[in-house]
Parts: C-alpha cells; structure tokens; sequence
C-alpha cells in the first residue's frame, strides 16, 4: 500500500523560513518550466538541494529581476555554470543606461587596451603618463603595472567582448581617460597629486566628468593641509566627481580612510561580500576601510561588491597562457587529455605531475589549478578589494549624468546615497548609506517602471 504524501498546513507553512533570506515567510514553488530561474538558484545556492524549490515571494521577485539582467544562459560553450556570477546579475542592473556619452578618467599604476575596452567600439580617447615630461606611448606594452589598471576599467566598463557579454561593465559605452600615476610597485602620492592636476587642467578638452581612483596615499592628514584632498574639492567645483575606494583595512586597528578618500566631496566606496549572489541572503562584511577620518568624517558614503568580481587576464603573460591552455584541455575528450598534456610540457608542475595519468585525475588536476589561480575560462579570473568596487559606484555615477548631463557632482553623489540600501547585520559605520542598488537609480531616474508586487513569470502559488 502506498504511504499517503504529507502536505503542508497553512499554519505550517506560515512559520516556514524562506532557505534563502532565513525570514518567516509564505513559500511559493518555482514553476517546472522556470529553467532560468532553477539555473541561477543552483549556480547562486548549490548547497540548498531541494530546498530550493520553494521560496518566498520577495526572493523570487529578486531572482527573477537579476535573471533578467543576463544577456545569455549561464552556461558556457561547454554546457558548464558559470562559477562567477556578472555583476549585472548580481545586481539586477538591467541595461536601460550604460555611460553612453561619459567620459571616465582613470589614475592607476598603468593600464592595458584590452579587447573588452577596443570592441567593438575604441573607447580611450587618451592615455598619459602624467610624470613623465613628455607624453607616454598608448599603453599596448605588456608590464605587470599594466594589470591593475586594465581590471579596473574593464569592470567599470568593459564590452564583455571576451565573454559573449557576460562579463559587460555597467558602464560599457562610456569614454574613458586614462592617467598612469605610478608602478605596481608603488604608487606615490605626488603621483596620484599630479593626476588630479591633469584632470584639473584638461577636464574641459576630454570631457571628464568622473574620475575614478582606486589607489590612496600613506598617512593621513586633516583634509584642508592635504594637497589632494584640496585638488578633490576644486574638481568638484568645477563638475568633476572624484569616486575613491576606501582602501582594505577594515580589519587593522588603524583602519582610516586616507586620501583622496578622506576628501569631503569624494564619493569614498567601501565593499562588502555579496557571496557571489544575487543580492539575496545574508550581508557578509568586507575588511574595507572605514572611518571616521582624522577630520571626523563619515566614510564611507555607499558600498559595493568588492570580491567574486569577474576582471581580465592581462594578454600575452604566462598567466594568460595557463589559462588558455587549462580552458583547452578542458574542453577535450577524455583519449586525448594525456597525448595533449605530454606534446605541450607545459611548465607547470601541477601538470607535468598528471602527464600519464587517468582522464579523471588529470580533470581533478585541471580543476585544482583553476580554483588556486582563480580563473574564469581563458580570459578573466575574480578578484577583490575595494579597487574593484569603486568602478562599480564609478559605473553607476556614469548612469545618471548620461541621463542628467547637468548633474553637479554633489547631486550625483546624493542620488546614489539616497538609492542606497543599507545592509543588515553590519555596522553603519562600516557601509555608509548601504549597497548601490541599480534598480532603484534607474526608477530614481525614471527610466524603469515601478516593480509590481505580483509573482513574475515562472512563478507558481502553491
């Protein structure tokens, strides 16, 4: 005789906690035919099983509106998840606006044309190497210094060129200017002084209305004797918003937020772990700087994600190669896995160790390596630190000029406070106003209609 199935009283299902957010909630099932959905709940929560069949409305309504903000599946070629979600996704931003007529300068340690910033459209209209007497060449050399820089554009705004779109900045039409203040050694602060006098002195010609700076200085100082806080405030008066990370000490006894984030008009972006989800869960806290500064200042203003972030592989390094080679061997069929590896030597031990090995031993292998270095396929790997979540803000800044030219930078800067969310579970002084939230920008902006409380598609009552 067959067990009669168990069903879920009301009252039971009242008190059921949604295995997502953990809150007490209605639970509603995904439909069958949902697949999106059912992919990025198991790309997002795999270790939910079953669970993840019914959540509640709030968190289906989110997953819905991130789903939506993919451009493709969340496989690759290959038929495999994704292991880094796009920050679009995980931020539900949808493509309504993307920088178009912005120009973005940039100070760092040096910078690289990646195909994510050339195609399909050339977008740095300049680059200098402001302490050199003379102009530097266009930055095409490859040179670790260049690694740095080139991630912190392509987030910002790279085209995804390299990843069918996946991994698109969510500034990916916007012009950019690119400024080399320093090495990956060290970056001076008289280095990141003269950049900020570059921009003064030729922000009218290139049309700079953001600069983003994701480097600090050494000690700080109360902001009025600070040259580069000072050199913050004139840009600022003159339309130009300067949007700094706060710096990665969040986790140091000495954890101030320095210059020119310390600056009272800098827009000072401090990170959090989003847990490479869709902006559902639990907030995990990110060791970011924060303040308040040696002025007293509250720093930072907003946060952004700041790991789990998809940036480049600089080409033509030997990283770069063990990435295209590892996506290679990845793709081939178990019989020529072996025959592959011992034509090739690639000089990696890890590999060399597996030459004769079983298909299976050599995948582990394959594997292993991708998660120690971190890759994703071929051409990018993640990262973290608020160098890459002052892009993000820098990206959305970028959104509403595009849709405000007018804008004073004090506007722009209040505009993404006041869209903000804040986070619970972590301290305000550690987030400022709360994470950036696109959605909410883009309806402050009239650009996206008011979220309806009705299930979305591929949503079921039960």
């Amino acid at each position: 005789m067959n067990a009669i199935p168990r069903t879920t009283s009301p009252m039971e299902e009242a008190r059921t906690p949604c295995p997502v957010c953990s809150r007490v909630r209605p639970l509603r099932a995904l439909e069958a035919n949902a697949s999106g959905l059912q992919e990025l709940l198991q790309q997002a929560f795999p270790e939910l099983g079953d669970a993840r069949e019914r959540l509640c409305a709030s968190c289906i309504e989110q997953l819905a509106s991130a789903r939506s903000a993919l451009p493709e599946d969340l496989r690759d070629e290959r038929g495999k998840l994704l292991p880094i979600l796009p920050l679009a996704v995980r931020l539900r931003a949808t493509t309504e606006l993307s920088g178009r007529g912005v120009t973005i300068a940039f100070l760092d340690s040096g910078f690289f044309p990646h195909p994510d910033l050339e195609k399909p459209r050339a977008r740095i209209r300049h680059y200098e190497e402001v302490l050199r007497t003379s102009p530097g060449p266009h930055p095409a050399r490859v040179d670790v210094s260049s690694w740095h820089g080139m991630m912190t554009t392509v987030v910002c705004a790279g085209s995804g060129h390299l990843s069918r779109g996946l991994y698109r900045g969510l500034a990916s039409e916007a012009e950019l200017v690119l400024l080399k203040v320093g090495t990956a050694r060290r970056i001076r602060p008289q280095g990141i002084e003269a950049g900020l006098r570059w921009v003064r002195a030729n922000h009218a010609r290139f049309g700079i209305r953001i600069v983003n700076v994701s480097c600090g200085a050494d000690q700080p100082i109360p902001w009025r004797r600070d040259p580069i806080c000072l050199l913050v405030e004139e840009l600022a008066r003159e339309g130009v918003l300067v949007v700094c990370a706060a710096g990665n000490r969040g986790h140091e006894t000495r954890h101030q937020v320095i210059a020119p984030a310390s600056a009272p008009s800098a827009l000072t972006v401090g990170g959090w772990n989003d847990g490479n989800r869709p902006g559902m869960g639990r907030a995990r806290p990110y060791h970011s700087s924060y303040g308040p500064t040696i002025d007293g200042l509250a720093k930072p203003e907003i946060v952004a994600p700041a790991i789990w972030i998809a940036a480049p592989i600089l080409p033509r390094t030997v990283s770069h190669e063990l990435a295209l080679f590892l996506e290679e061997l990845d793709r081939l069929p178990d019989e020529k896995l072996a025959p592959t590896l011992r034509a090739a030597r690639f000089p990696e031990p890890t590999l060399t160790a597996v030459e004769s090995a079983s298909p299976a031993v050599i995948r582990a292998a394959i594997a292993s390596l991708q998660r120690e270095r971190k890759l994703i396929g071929g051409h990018y790997q993640h990262v973290d630190g608020t160098s890459f979540a002052a892009p993000i803000a820098s990206a959305l800044c970028a959104w509403v000029l595009e849709a405000r030219p007018s804008a004073s930078p004090r506007e722009v800067k209040e505009l993404l406070c006041a869209c903000a969310q804040p986070l619970e579970g972590l301290a305000p002084e550690r987030q400022g106003f709360g994470v950036v939230q696109p959605r909410r920008l883009l309806r402050a902006l009239g650009r996206l209609e008011e979220e309806r409380p009705a299930p979305p598609t591929g949503v079921s009552a039960s």
